[in-house]
């Protein structure tokens, strides 16, 4: 899925710069799922926001978005106080959920990505509107955030992604490392919810339910094989859960594809 962002900071001028981009923009395309992601509520105008959820209605692309990821901008949508003040101006005085409500982006086709502060309250908001939460080990450990309440957003019922984030605040994009990241601040989660937490609730971020994320029927034939001495089940999860297994043979489309990581298995 190819997620094109838009940021105007809620300038005038950068409003109207963003909505062009956003008129401009083409959502066909033969091999990629399109998609928009209206960058966080803090830094996309209400203006900007509407017109995305539009777009998004008229052509059905997947959606994300930051949010609930720092107190600097909870502190900035909610009291006009911190640092994002000079940058940012006048404060709605709303919360960022808030905001993604009233815009109509608060739904099943939303993918939050962080959600490091969110409330009670506004888990069981997400829980009710079926988006997704994308979370990100790496990037929470860079930022020294505090530790992720995973629990609370598995009793509540949402599906949990795994994300890497961007290179910015990782060393690497590669998803083994993700998950024995979290595995390592998680030790409480079962081998099958983190294994989860890349595949199937990630195909749901994406809005490819049934089609990628999982070896079923009608799905794209994405395949790699993990080379294994174990006939334990719950043992071989668990090792694939801390990232600990090579990629010898992959497939993409049914068609071998090389990779250069070889095993003797």
């Amino acid at each position: 899925v190819q997620f094109r962002e838009l940021l105007d900071a809620r300038l005038p001028d950068r409003i109207a710069h963003e909505l062009a981009r956003l008129e401009a923009m083409r959502f066909e395309s033969e091999f990629h799922f399109p998609g928009i992601a209206p960058h966080a509520p803090h830094t996309v105008s209400p203006q900007l926001l509407e017109a995305i959820v539009g777009a998004s209605r008229k052509n059905a692309i997947a959606l994300t978005t930051h949010w609930a990821e720092s107190q600097d901008e909870t502190d900035w949508l909610e009291t006009g106080r911190g640092p994002f003040a000079a940058l940012l101006g006048e404060s709605p005085r709303r919360s960022g959920l808030d905001l993604l409500e009233d815009a109509g982006l608060l739904h099943s086709g939303l993918a939050l990505v962080h959600g490091n502060l969110a409330r009670p309250a506004e888990i069981a908001r997400v829980a009710r509107a079926g988006a997704t939460l994308v979370h990100c080990p790496a990037s929470h450990a860079f930022f020294e955030r505090p530790a992720f309440d995973l629990r609370a957003w598995h009793a509540a019922g949402v599906a949990v992604a795994l994300g890497t984030d961007s290179l910015a605040s990782n060393t690497s994009l590669d998803m083994r490392l993700e998950l024995s990241r979290l595995v390592a601040a998680q030790p409480w989660l079962e081998a099958s919810q983190a294994i989860d937490a890349a595949t199937v609730h990630g195909a749901r971020a994406l809005g490819l339910q049934g089609r990628v994320g999982a070896i079923a029927r009608g799905a794209f034939a994405d395949l790699l094989a993990i080379p294994a001495a174990e006939t334990d089940g719950e043992r071989l999860l668990a090792r694939v859960a801390r990232g600990e297994f090579d990629v010898p043979y992959m497939w993409l489309g049914g068609l071998s594809v090389p990779t250069s990581e070889r095993s003797g298995a």
